[in-house]
């Protein structure tokens, strides 16, 4: 069900509760809150297969007063559950809430996109949203590509993205690029010799037409390494027939089955061999298939940001390839940033390991501004 279905359900019906699991756009509860009213939204976590930090976080950030975050961590749970005695102690008593816990490095967050994202409610969107939750987590940057060029217009999608950028200091823009469109994607490659403000090219990979390691492909790839321009690899590009024959079906082994298509991990390796300089992040970090296209090459870098995480994802992925090849994104303006760095903070980083992840490895591979 879609949030605004959900909402018009809320609406109606006064025995409909909803827990904040899923819940991860911005102000997305504090909606929860206004159509159900505060007593019928109910804490969710989804542990253990998801770590309990984001979710956490997500309530703890919400525009809501303390006592309405009390109740969803708390009391509403006892009262649904007819624990009234306890739920009235609850409320007489207000419990600390907890703190919101993040990662300490000021990150630079290399995934982010804007515009009116169909299915995705949300109570604040667009570049706006962007500017506002990185000032409030501090983001060193926040590199930001355009919804309208993934789906709708790549030369108007990508102009457009420069211009919201443009007096905005602490964002910097990704291009869109897509080997069905292959002049017009080596005309956006060409504008990073002139403009400092691009800091890499964002290829959609599951709105290409063209096969995976197709001639367009592998020429895009051969222009963006010529020009030394790191790519962005918006995924996932699951596999949904690998994925099933997992023994215990989808949903179940989560972070082994979620995978990369056979045909983009061959070409992943092939342009590792190619060109073994040209920088590639994975974006939301192709399950399993991305860690070992992470061991196998010396271009590949992991990005884990996404609506359901897995619980010790970021910890495993940086014990199988290193924390030189794990970088930070947070999937803004879909994704609230207090969701997303608390994913990378639920893998206890060490002082190092959270200089490298949260900043350094970015700064390193990508055209960072000094």
């Amino acid at each position: 069900m879609l949030l605004d279905e959900l909402l018009a359900v809320l609406d109606e019906y006064d025995h409909i509760y909803i827990d904040t699991s899923w819940q991860v756009t911005p102000g997305s509860i504090e909606l929860l809150v206004q159509h159900a009213g505060p007593e019928r939204v109910l804490f969710g976590s989804g542990v253990p297969i998801r770590p309990i930090r984001p979710a956490l976080n997500m309530v703890l950030d919400t525009n809501i007063g303390d006592e309405i975050k009390r109740k969803i961590l708390g009391s509403n749970a006892l009262r649904f559950l007819g624990r009234n005695t306890e739920a009235n102690q609850a409320d007489l008593i207000p419990m600390d809430l907890p703190q919101i816990m993040t990662p300490n490095t000021p990150p630079i967050d290399v995934h982010n996109h804007f515009g009116s994202i169909p299915m995705m409610s949300a109570t604040v969107r667009d570049v706006d949203a962007i500017e506002l939750l990185a000032k409030r987590y501090h983001m060193e940057y926040s590199i930001c590509s355009s919804y309208v060029a993934y789906h709708e217009d790549l030369e108007a999608g990508n102009t457009e993205m420069l211009n919201k950028i443009a007096d905005r200091p602490h964002l910097l823009g990704s291009p869109v690029i897509n080997p069905t469109h292959l002049d017009t994607s080596i005309k956006w490659l060409d504008m990073f010799e002139r403009n400092n403000r691009l800091a890499h090219a964002t290829l959609m990979i599951d709105t290409v037409l063209a096969r995976p390691g197709s001639e367009p492909y592998m020429k895009l790839f051969s222009e963006a390494a010529a020009r030394a321009v790191p790519i962005f690899l918006n995924g996932p590009n699951r596999d949904l027939i690998r994925l099933m024959s997992w023994p215990k079906g989808p949903g179940f082994a989560p972070f082994e089955g979620r995978s990369a298509a056979a045909d983009v991990v061959a070409m992943l390796l092939e342009i590792g061999q190619r060109h073994p300089d040209l920088p590639i992040i994975l974006g939301h970090g192709m399950g399993e298939d991305g860690i070992e296209l992470a061991q196998k090459t010396q271009n590949i870098y992991i990005e884990l940001s996404g609506s359901y995480p897995e619980a010790g994802a970021v910890r495993r992925a940086i014990d199988r390839v290193g924390a030189n090849r794990i970088v930070f994104g947070s999937d803004q303006d879909v994704i609230v940033p207090a969701f997303g760095l608390a994913i990378y903070y639920e893998a206890n980083l060490s002082p190092e390991e959270d200089k490298k992840i949260m900043a350094e490895n970015a700064r390193r591979i990508l055209r960072i501004p000094k």
